[in-house]
């Protein structure tokens, strides 16, 4: 038998780098304090707009959520390409970067913010394992992984402490997280290039749909 997170309430934010506006579900057992999430889900889609996302009968749970739980319509991304906007939600800032290349920053990051208030996190990247070990690589699988997706590497003092660094760990390991009944309560997930919409939009004929979202509900 697996246990999930039941009986504790969770937020969901699925968020577009670029176009896409985020989607915030919250789920948990009666009577559990709204204003305290037990865990909180990000999970970073790309390059769909409002008008082929909302609506598209190729993205059922998406528009499901919006509708059930709650749509920040107003929410837009800060840059382009994609590094900047990374790096300003898990900052609060550009902090000066402008592009995807590989960059170190010395800057106060929601890390920090976290583990301040004794809150554990873990970032998942999809297709993280092709790097075989080497979490600063700038591409993987043939550009399935990209480094610019995981704004976590980039922070100075995430990749000068081991304890961080093992908390980016590659997406396939969220499951056995969750189903174990220990996922952290901040979880950043980043799909690969071949799950993140960009280029794909909602495409049910998509062979590299991204379905995951539904799956890790129903384990809550």
């Amino acid at each position: 038998m697996t246990r999930g997170i039941t009986g504790r309430v969770v937020r969901f934010g699925l968020v577009g780098a670029l176009a896409i506006s985020p989607l915030l579900t919250g789920v948990g057992s009666a009577g559990a304090d709204q204003n305290q999430p037990a865990h909180f889900f990000i999970i970073m889609m790309e390059n769909t707009s409002y008008s082929s996302l909302i609506g598209n009968p190729n993205a059922p749970w998406i528009n499901k959520a919006a509708s059930k739980y709650g749509f920040a319509k107003n929410y837009y991304g800060v840059s382009h390409p994609s590094q900047p906007n990374y790096i300003a939600a898990t900052s609060g800032s550009t902090n000066g970067v402008t592009d995807d290349n590989d960059v170190t920053i010395n800057v106060r990051n929601v890390v920090d913010q976290l583990e301040a208030h004794g809150k554990s996190w873990k970032a998942y990247m999809q297709s993280l394992s092709l790097c075989n070990g080497n979490k600063l690589a700038h591409a993987c699988g043939n550009q399935l992984y990209e480094r610019k997706h995981d704004p976590f590497v980039s922070y100075k003092d995430v990749q000068n402490n081991p304890a961080r660094m093992a908390n980016v760990v590659d997406f396939g390991q969220l499951t056995s997280d969750i189903n174990g009944g220990a996922p952290p309560e901040y979880v950043w997930i980043s799909p690969d290039q071949c799950h993140d919409m960009h280029g794909r939009a909602a495409d049910a004929t998509d062979p590299c749909a991204f379905a995951n979202v539904q799956e890790l509900i129903a384990a809550g």
